[in-house]
């Protein structure tokens, strides 16, 4: 009597491990929420300009400006470094993103002077620029059984998600806060040294593709 057993080809053995799929929710969540908050600080210092115009003593024309150094920082960033993550790894793209991120918002949180501001406001866009192309990449490398057609809606609704929150809360915060500053740009601090602490952990389950630090 003989019996049959199916056959493990080594190619198809350690494609996946215990746990690879949860960890590839977590990612898939954690990417999607990283862009969200990433976009909400984008917006937050919007509503600010006109009361650090007034507090600081500048014309409108240096609003516009700010507007316009962030957008310029933004586009070279894409331009010079909008394919960094697919040759170092997402990780240390995106960790040095929310860094720079968190920096910005230290700084405009405390911005007391003109040249604050526009650091503050470029850093931003350095940071905007990094994470826009890793992030979407690794909403893309953690897409759910590979559904990249999923991933590519959540990058579509993200940004504008996070572009609303971010300028509503500011908003409210301005009516409500006596320390408005503090109270939305010191949470954004912290909210992005934790998501530069979580994408430190953030690694490709092993599978059929590459981690998520390695491309």
């Amino acid at each position: 009597m003989t019996s049959t057993a199916p056959i493990i080809r080594p190619s198809m053995a350690g494609n996946t491990s215990p746990g690879a799929v949860p960890r590839a929710r977590l990612g898939f969540v954690l990417a999607i929420v990283a862009q969200i908050l990433m976009m909400v600080g984008a917006s937050a210092p919007s509503p600010f300009y006109p009361v650090l115009a007034q507090d600081i003593g500048f014309p409108a024309v240096v609003i516009s400006a700010v507007f316009a150094v962030y957008a310029v920082a933004l586009l070279l960033t894409l331009l010079t470094a909008g394919s960094l993550s697919d040759h170092v790894g997402r990780r240390p793209v995106a960790i040095a993103g929310f860094l720079l991120l968190a920096g910005s918002m230290f700084l405009f949180w405390h911005a007391d002077a003109v040249a604050v501001l526009f650091l503050a406001r470029i850093l931003q866009g350095v940071a905007s620029g990094l994470l826009i192309s890793a992030l979407s990449a690794t909403v893309l490398d953690f897409a759910p059984g590979g559904r990249a057609g999923v991933a590519a809606l959540w990058n579509a609704l993200s940004p504008g998600i996070g572009l609303a929150l971010g300028a509503l809360a500011s908003g409210v915060m301005l009516d409500v806060s006596g320390e408005a500053l503090l109270d939305v740009f010191a949470p954004l601090s912290s909210v992005y040294l934790v998501l530069a602490a979580l994408f430190r952990w953030c690694r490709r389950p092993r599978r059929a593709r590459p981690e998520c630090g390695r491309r």
